[in-house]
């Protein structure tokens, strides 16, 4: 059986050192970049793209806004989180600017590794 999602459960330290090592940067309607709290997420999105035939990543950061944590208000869908897209750097073919097919984020992440392996 494949799995339908894989879901990785961290603290904001593993989202900035994981972020860090593939050179990630988002933008949330807050007032710093790259911002991470308590229970922010880091999303990787594997989907197969019909019209080439081959897997996708997309990666994206999701985080309740300042306010929604000061009020305390429920997230649903008539208030849904923040969410900011993120362009993986080195990784996209042209048609989707935060799409990077799979084969090349296997790569930049290998390299990403290696590098921290071997400085």
């Amino acid at each position: 059986m494949q799995s339908k999602l894989v879901f990785l459960v961290g603290h904001d330290t593993n989202i900035e050192t994981l972020a860090g090592l593939l050179n990630l940067h988002w933008l949330l309607d807050e007032p710093s970049a790259d911002p991470t709290s308590t229970g922010d997420a880091l999303v990787f999105e594997l989907y197969g793209d019909a019209q080439n035939s081959q897997f996708m990543v997309r990666a994206y950061y999701v985080s309740q806004s300042m306010m929604q944590m000061r009020n305390t208000t429920p997230l649903d869908l008539d208030h849904p989180p923040a969410m900011a897209p993120i362009a993986i750097p080195g990784c996209s073919d042209g048609s989707d600017a935060n799409a990077c097919p799979l084969d090349r984020f296997a790569c930049i992440v290998q390299r990403s590794t290696a590098a921290e392996e071997h400085p």
